[in-house]
């Protein structure tokens, strides 16, 4: 009778974690393809224009000072805590919460006055290389942009909070708000011929998202300020204490990451504000597989794998790590080889013309080096961060980062677009090779992703080979593509539903 209770259990456990990544996933997926709707509707009224360039610079702008005191250190700090106070006491929790709604409000407020007030300076900065008239539309973009700062901050606040509990509607909605809020912008600028209106997109898309996320959590009690009490407010203390030695060797993190992202706005200023329009048109790409596999399982991870043993964590990551391998390694051999291709029919139409096809597809085609293993390296990160070694994240984090961006600054004169591409994937190889040794995936798991790569090279081969009778005709690559990566699945097929098997029965 135990055993057959537990064993429901068990079946009970995977379908709710399968359940949670399917809510997320699929969300990802109507995400993406309402971004993939914008980021056509951006391509065919503006291509690489001026209005399209300062817009990306504007987001880069209000992003980096968001995503320095927030992002992963916000969400490896605070979900692990938040699930660890909710399971032991649901007032600890409210406490832990209001803690941080408050320091964030504060956090916000100061960030939204101080880019109305150093706007200039800041884009100056960040785009050197912009004309007079374009940093000034850029500019004001930022200053639209910052009203939305609060809301944008709280709203991904409220999304963890709704992920520790269990719920992912906020985090599985979140990039379709985003994109709805951007193509009623590009839309109303471009009949109004007024471009503000695409800096009011994303100012209003999230505030909506934070309304949104209000009317989801108050009703379920989340929200519900805890009793003002002496023992709470010794409480509160020991939970700040708690919380600033879980992010102190994240700190290091944020300034690194938006360095990084600074760096490569101001090397992509210096080649043109049509090579910074670009690079967003092929980061949309290359994104999408972070959006669509990392970021669930990441995410789902950190609640999820925080009470498990280190070995346990190894065995389910040696699984997690083959099927993401045996989908994301063909993946990045088919952008690569047939990247122009790719750009030319999501983009080649209206303004978007041959010039902005070929900067596009450069950086497209550096980026698909290291596809796979930026995917991969985030599932990892994520791992280690619910297991709390948060200071041998920011070391390979800093590692990583620096070669990529000592790439950008060194070759972008050499390279030219195709610079940005290939400085991502250096980033993302070497956070793979270094996060690979900690998380305890097993020799065998990495000798089958060894003969993923030997696959991989041979249809890499078979497709320059042929590529003079093919002309990259799109049908013919993919039956190409479907015949080789079709047999090798059908060899591997027996090891493959094994490890699924595996699988399931680990996350019981």
């Amino acid at each position: 009778m135990l055993r057959s209770i537990e064993m429901k259990f068990s079946i009970l456990k995977v379908k709710i974690l399968i359940k949670a990544f399917s809510a997320i996933f699929s969300g990802s997926m109507l995400g993406k393809l309402l971004g993939f709707v914008r980021e056509i509707i951006l391509a065919k009224f503006y291509g690489t224009e001026a209005p399209v360039g300062a817009y990306r610079t504007a987001q880069t702008a209000t992003l980096i000072p968001i995503n320095f005191f927030t992002s992963d250190t916000l969400n490896a700090g605070f979900i692990p805590l938040y699930v660890r106070y909710n399971n032991e006491n649901k007032e600890n929790a409210k406490i832990f919460l209001w803690l941080i709604i408050i320091g964030l409000l504060l956090l916000s407020f100061f960030i939204t006055l101080s880019l109305f007030w150093l706007s200039d300076l800041w884009v100056k900065l960040l785009a050197p290389g912009f004309s007079s008239n374009i940093f000034v539309l850029t500019t004001d973009f930022v200053k639209i942009m910052a009203i939305g700062i609060p809301f944008y901050i709280i709203g991904t606040l409220l999304s963890y909070v709704e992920l520790a509990n269990k719920s992912y509607i906020l985090t599985s909605i979140r990039s379709s708000i985003q994109s709805l809020g951007l193509i009623g912008g590009t839309l109303l600028a471009f009949y109004l011929e007024t471009p503000f209106y695409l800096a009011w997109g994303f100012t209003v898309s999230y505030i909506f998202f934070f309304a949104l996320g209000v009317i989801l959590i108050y009703p379920r009690g989340y929200l519900a300020f805890p009793s003002f009490s002496k023992s709470n407010l010794i409480t509160a203390k020991n939970q700040l204490v708690t919380f600033w030695q879980v992010i102190k060797p994240l700190l290091l993190l944020p300034f690194l990451l938006q360095a990084n992202i600074a760096i490569e706005r101001m090397v992509s200023s210096f080649m043109g504000i049509e090579v910074v329009a670009a690079q967003e048109y092929a980061r949309f790409i290359s994104d999408t597989g972070v959006l669509l596999i990392s970021v669930p399982i990441g995410l789902i991870g950190l609640s999820e794998l925080s009470n498990r043993t280190k070995k346990e964590v190894g065995e389910i990551l040696s699984n997690i790590f083959i099927l993401v391998g045996i989908i994301t390694l063909p993946v990045s051999c088919f952008i690569f080889l047939y990247s122009t291709t790719i750009i030319e029919i999501l983009y080649g139409r209206g303004s978007f013309d041959r010039d902005s096809i070929e900067i596009t597809s450069q950086i497209l085609k550096g980026l698909a080096i290291g596809f796979w293993a930026q995917i991969l390296a985030y599932i990892f990160i994520k791992a280690m961060s619910a297991q709390l070694q948060n200071k041998k994240i920011t070391i390979y984090m800093a590692i990583s980062l620096g070669m990529g961006s000592l790439f950008n600054i060194i070759f972008y004169k050499i390279l030219g677009p195709q610079t940005l591409g290939i400085s991502s994937s250096i980033y993302g190889i070497l956070l793979f090779l270094l996060t690979i040794r900690d998380t305890g995936v097993n020799k065998i798991m990495k000798k089958r992703f060894y003969s993923i790569f030997i696959i991989s090279f041979v249809y890499i081969m078979i497709v320059v080979v042929t590529s003079e009778y093919i002309k990259e005709n799109i049908i013919s690559s993919l039956l190409i593509f479907i015949i080789v990566w079709g047999f090798y699945l059908l060899i591997s097929y027996s090891w493959i539903f094994k490890i699924k098997d595996d699988l399931k029965s680990l996350l019981k």
